[in-house]
């Protein structure tokens, strides 16, 4: 078993996966992952962008992300099937398509007692620009 819900890939979906993670992060800052809602992806300023994604998978393709939106998921490089459970949060890790669809790489279940409510609010904090500084990645010293 991997640690925090990995799913193994198959031979060829791990090709396919690294080849695709690896041209999108040529555009992104390694293991930075920028946290989003809904109202976040439906906005398109993280359109092509590796993004976190949390709330719950309430149907197939279909997941209820932190302020209640449903987006449609795209688990064609996930190797197991994401279970359907609304009451189970889950983290999603993959690249915005456009307004309305997350393509999944990574799921880790998160548990059934994370307030999403919370979540969201840490959310919109990090998103204003009057606290946006405390959650920029710190510059390098030389």
């Amino acid at each position: 078993d991997l640690p925090f819900g990995l799913s193994p890939f198959h031979p060829q979906e791990e090709i396919h996966f690294h080849f695709y993670f690896y041209f999108i992060m040529a555009e992104q800052e390694d293991g930075t992952y920028p946290r989003i809602n809904g109202a976040l992806l439906q906005s398109q300023q993280f359109e092509g962008m590796i993004v976190s994604a949390v709330g719950r998978v309430v149907g197939p393709n279909t997941f209820q992300t932190s302020d209640g939106t449903n987006i449609t998921l795209d688990t064609d490089n996930i190797a197991e099937a994401l279970v359907v459970d609304p009451n189970m949060c889950v983290e999603i890790i993959g690249s915005a398509q456009d307004a309305t669809t997350l393509m999944a790489f990574v799921s880790r279940n998160l548990g059934t007692d994370m307030d999403l409510h919370i979540y969201d609010q840490m959310i919109t904090v990090q998103q204003s620009s009057q606290y946006a500084h405390y959650f920029q990645e710190p510059l390098a010293s030389n």
